[in-house]
Parts: structure tokens; C-alpha cells; sequence
């Protein structure tokens, strides 16, 4: 089962994400997901810390489960 998030992004990160979608041609949701898991793997003190910089990086974030 998957489940589904909307961010409200920074144009600058809207504008990264755009560009490596086409330079990939990987669609956007799998580039932010693989981002997240390259994120979840690194060492950190919580799994709470993982939405700490997801939430840096954007000005809302809504989670649809």
C-alpha cells in the first residue's frame, strides 16, 4: 500500500526538481522518494528527524495517509 503527501515547495526547490526530472526523465514523486530513502538510511537520532528536514526544505507539508 502506498500512501500520498503534498508539499508546498520553495521555487527553488520546485525549479531543482523540475530540472532533474528532465534530465533523468524520472517523474517527480520518485525523485523525492528516492531522496527521502537515501535520507531515512543516513544515521540519524529519530525517524523524526527525517520531517525535521523535510519540513526545512519546505514552507507546508500536508500528510495524506
Amino acid at each position: 500500500m502506498s500512501h500520498t503527501i503534498t508539499l508546498r515547495l520553495p521555487t527553488a526547490l520546485v525549479q531543482w526538481l523540475e530540472e532533474e526530472s528532465r534530465v533523468t526523465g524520472l517523474p517527480e514523486g520518485r525523485i523525492v522518494q528516492e531522496q527521502l530513502e537515501q535520507l531515512r538510511t543516513k544515521k540519524h537520532d529519530s525517524s523524526f528527524s527525517i520531517w525535521q528536514e523535510v519540513s526545512k526544505a519546505s514552507s507546508a507539508v500536508h500528510f495524506s495517509f
